[in-house]
């Protein structure tokens, strides 16, 4: 026992008095000795920075990648299961609008990628219902019959038009068959003269709608966190108005969409021996010289069954570069220890934004139940409502194995706290995959006795799933699906900020969670947000930007 407690305190020992330390001091900083030196630093490999490795391809410098996990993508995560091979299952981002995503759609091209339409889009009419309040109701029940809420006459005479209703009983700013863009949602002002980006999606409702209306549009909404607390209006209005989400059709890419990240990282190294990926690799802390040049301090992770963990046993790995992009979400970034950081100017600009937990659980199945007439009288291939599985989508039937596949929760918010917290209690399923991807017998329960309840129809008649996988996006880097603004806040005022939070330092940061209202929740979002500081700080080093309309007069 003397001997095992004596080894483990060597141990001890020689981990520490070995052990490397982030410089705390100009002098340390200025001393220290990299294990490798760059031009430019990118830390992350999901869309943004995967897309600015891709845009430096040809610099001629020494650029670097380095990714926390194990996996290029990001938010971007494309999955199979074992009995359907054949199918992609879209466990993060999964479509984009033509003609509103241009940046996205130009590059799919650019790089070879095939698109093909996503069947669903966001719920069609014939083939989309609604379970609000109890009730299953058709699409167009929900735009025009009879809903579980006591409007009033002008209400229902506009029911199917209630967010065009609102705004322009709001503001006096009337939509009619068009879309409204991002100078003019900035320039609305309600009847005190107050912004609308000023209010609360509450605050704005309470001018104008019942408090049943406000309810109804929040619960057709579906993504309760955008519609809760202190999200900022006027991305609501934009999700559901703004010229960002009109477009021609909704696709998918063929191959999968992290084919997309994938593919920018393969040519950024077939490019030249200076471009260099490393995965694996988790931003610990930040330093400047005094030449200034930055030392970043990476520490190795390990990714086992689609959790990455930090290896705190090992040394702390230090690169030199003379800039750095940091293409991490918000909550990453706010855990990083550099000091610029805390001061008030980053403080502030990232106060601005709120993470937004969200989830997906797949599950396969025989036989597809929720189409079948015979079984339910409200077979949809899209359900949403005020649920706590949020939407529902069928998701295609493999020809390998003839198994359905059924995206039986896709939440946010509290419903995916607390389906997480089901998640990682009980077994798994037979048939769940491992790891952070376990489907547990307390969720499965809980999601279809919910979707029994939304198709009328007893638990015990629905078939159990023969695999499943969730996916969480909840946990480090991430924190979050995606951001939702907070009320009071200038998109534009703020977004310069973000992007470069330190003015003295050549460190700036690109990813969806820095974007345009509701573009943050969309791919589109990263790539704005890249372009945008490529274009203004890295011209020489990049070729070829996209003729972007939103570029000049956004930043984005």
């Amino acid at each position: 026992m003397a001997v095992r407690f004596l080894a483990l305190g060597l141990l001890i020992f020689v981990t520490v008095c070995s052990g490397r330390r982030v410089c705390d001091s100009q002098q340390s900083c200025d001393a220290e000795q990299c294990d490798k030196n760059l031009d430019i630093a990118i830390v992350g490999a999901g869309p943004s920075g995967a897309y600015s490795a891709y845009k430096m391809r040809y610099s001629g410098k020494d650029v670097g990648v380095f990714e926390y996990s194990d996996r290029v993508g990001g938010r971007l995560y494309t999955y199979q299961l074992p009995n359907t091979p054949d199918v992609n299952l879209e466990i993060g981002g999964m479509r984009y609008i033509t003609g509103a995503h241009n940046i996205l759609q130009a590059l799919t091209k650019e790089l070879g990628l095939e698109s093909v339409p996503f069947t669903e889009g966001f719920g069609r009419p014939g083939r989309t219902r609604f379970f609000l309040r109890g009730q299953s109701l058709t699409y167009d029940e929900v735009k025009f019959g009879d809903v579980p809420y006591n409007l009033t006459t002008v209400e229902k005479r506009n029911q199917g038009r209630i967010y065009e209703y609102y705004l322009k009983e709001l503001t006096g700013f009337d939509i009619g068959n068009g879309s409204i863009s991002r100078e003019q949602l900035l320039k609305l002002r309600v009847s005190d003269g107050r912004p609308l980006y000023q209010l609360t999606f509450d605050e704005a409702l309470d001018l104008v709608a019942s408090s049943e209306g406000k309810e109804f549009a929040r619960d057709v909404h579906v993504f309760t966190s955008e519609v809760t607390s202190d999200a900022n209006a006027l991305s609501v209005f934009d999700d559901h108005l703004g010229e960002d989400g009109v477009g021609d059709n909704i696709l998918t890419v063929k191959n999968g969409m992290q084919k997309v990240p994938k593919e920018l990282i393969k040519k950024f190294r077939k490019t030249s021996t200076l471009n260099q990926v490393q995965l694996n690799m988790g931003l610990q802390a930040l330093r400047s010289k005094s030449d200034n040049s930055f030392v970043l301090y990476f520490r190795p992770t390990e990714t086992i069954e689609g959790k990455t963990t930090v290896l705190e046993y090992r040394e702390l790995e230090r690169v030199c570069a003379r800039q750095v992009i940091l293409a991490l979400p918000v909550y990453a970034l706010r855990r990083l220890d550099w000091p610029p950081l805390l001061e008030d100017r980053a403080e502030t600009a990232y106060a601005a934004v709120r993470n937004m937990a969200a989830s997906k659980v797949f599950m396969t199945f025989d036989q597809a139940w929720w189409l079948d007439s015979d079984f339910t009288n409200s077979s949809a291939y899209v359900t949403k409502g005020d649920t706590p599985f949020s939407q529902m989508y069928d998701w295609k039937k493999s020809n390998v194995s003839g198994d359905f596949i059924l995206i039986a929760s896709y939440a946010d918010g509290n419903n995916t706290l607390y389906q997480r917290v089901l998640r990682d209690h009980g077994q798994p399923i037979n048939g769940s995959e491992p790891g952070s991807h376990i489907v547990s017998e307390p969720l499965k329960e809980y999601i279809l006795h919910h979707l029994s309840e939304a198709y009328g129809v007893d638990r015990s008649a629905i078939p159990e799933p023969k695999t499943a996988v969730s996916q969480f996006w909840t946990d480090y880097p991430f924190g979050s699906g995606w951001i939702t603004w907070r009320a009071g806040y200038h998109f534009d005022d703020v977004m310069n900020t973000m992007r470069r939070p330190s003015l003295k330092d050549e460190v700036y940061v690109v990813g969806a969670d820095y974007a345009w209202g509701l573009m943050s929740s969309w791919i589109e979002g990263s790539l704005e947000t890249t372009d945008a500081v490529l274009k203004e700080y890295f011209k020489a080093e990049c070729r070829d930007f996209p003729n972007n309309n939103h570029l000049g007069s956004h930043m984005a």
